[in-house]
C-alpha cells in the first residue's frame, strides 16, 4: 500500500480525522480507556505509541524475527478463548501488555513462568525503548472491537486497496519518521 493510503487510514482509524474514504463508528482514541488523571493530550500519545508498537510487531514479522501472522494468531486465540471465557480481562490487557512489557522488554530467563514456553518463546528480548512502559502507561485499557479493527485493517492491512491489501514493509520506515 502506498504511503498516503497508509497514513489517511492510520489518522483516520486513531483519530477520525483526516481525508481518508473509510467509514468507523468510533476511534482508537474513543476505545482507551485512561487513569483518571490522563487528559486528552495523554490518550493521544498511549494511540500513538500503541500503534507504534503493533506496526513494530509486524515490521519483525515481516523480517522473520517472529513468526508470520503472531498479530493475527494473537488476536485469533483471543477470540476463540473468548467463546469459552477463558481469558479474564480484554486483548489489550491478557494478549498484547505482556508481549510489550514482559516479553519484548525482558529478557527469556527473568521472564515469569505463565510467560515461558509456547509461543511466549518465540518473542526474542529486544530491550528496546519502544517497549518500556512509561509512567501509569500500565494503568490503559482499550476496547476490544477497535483494537480488533486496528491489528486487521490497519496493521494486516485488509482496508489498504493495493499489494492484496498487505503493508508493503517499505512503508513502515516513513511511517514510523
Amino acid at each position: 500500500a502506498g504511503i498516503e493510503e497508509f497514513y489517511n487510514l492510520y489518522v483516520q482509524i486513531l483519530f477520525g480525522e483526516g481525508s481518508g474514504s473509510f467509514d468507523y463508528d468510533t476511534t482508537l482514541i474513543n476505545s482507551i480507556e485512561g487513569p483518571d488523571s490522563a487528559s486528552e493530550a495523554d490518550k493521544r500519545k498511549f494511540a500513538i505509541r500503541l500503534v507504534n508498537r503493533l506496526l513494530f510487531v509486524k515490521f519483525l514479522e515481516d523480517n522473520e524475527v517472529l513468526p508470520e501472522r503472531f498479530l493475527t494468531e494473537r488476536v485469533e486465540k483471543y477470540q476463540e478463548a473468548q467463546d469459552v471465557d477463558q481469558f479474564t480481562g480484554g486483548l489489550y490487557k491478557t494478549q498484547l501488555q505482556p508481549i510489550f512489557y514482559s516479553l519484548f522488554n525482558t529478557e527469556k530467563d527473568d521472564r515469569i513462568s505463565k510467560h515461558r514456553g509456547g509461543w511466549f518463546d518465540d518473542v526474542e528480548y529486544l530491550n528496546g525503548s519502544l517497549f518500556a512502559p512509561e509512567e501509569q502507561e500500565r494503568e490503559y485499557d482499550v476496547d476490544d472491537p477497535m483494537l480488533i479493527t486496528v491489528v486487521r485493517d490497519l496493521i494486516e492491512g485488509s482496508e489498504l486497496e493495493e499489494d492484496n491489501g498487505s503493508l508493503d514493509p517499505s512503508v513502515l520506515g516513513p511511517v514510523f519518521e
